[in-house]
């Protein structure tokens, strides 16, 4: 029979190990040592986990990790089909893919009739925040923008 000796243990050997090899050892003439590996290694089996279950539960992360992001992806078609629809853009490129199907690249901000309500009310906040404002009623200009003008300190709320 081995016996360990710290020196086993200092180089690393696993102490689970070296009590299991010295019950096998015992087994062969002792039948109390022999039940009691026979125990740990039924343990020892049952504790570890089933490959398959392991693989199941990978799987199940995943598809979890798969439908986040599918949902993401969802919301992200949803706000750029809302921008393009507040700035009148092509809701397939926004007017950058030259290769586009619906609007050869043509398609930025104006492309079609913008939400302008919409798109004011939106951008209102970030425009007063900027010193800012947008004249609803002027109309557009010629060049077919809204006229922008600094807030006189006169005007802030």
């Amino acid at each position: 029979m081995s016996t360990p000796t710290l020196t086993d243990l200092a180089d690393g050997a696993d102490p689970s190990a070296i009590i299991m090899r010295q019950l096998a050892e015992r087994a062969a003439h002792d039948p109390i040592a022999g039940m009691l590996l026979a125990r740990l290694q039924s343990d020892e089996a049952a504790n570890e986990p089933d490959r398959l279950e392991v693989l199941e539960r990978r799987f199940d992360a995943l598809l979890r990790a798969n439908q986040q992001l599918r949902e993401a992806l969802v919301a992200a078609d949803q706000m750029t089909a809302w921008i393009a629809r507040l700035t009148g853009a092509c809701p397939r490129c926004w007017g950058l893919a030259g290769d586009c199907s619906t609007c050869a690249g043509r398609g930025g901000p104006g492309y079609e009739r913008p939400d302008v309500g919409e798109l004011v009310d939106w951008l209102a906040p970030a425009l007063r925040r900027s010193g800012l404002t947008i004249g609803r009623g002027a109309g557009p200009r010629p060049s077919g923008r809204y006229p922008l003008h600094t807030i006189t300190e006169e005007e802030q709320p």
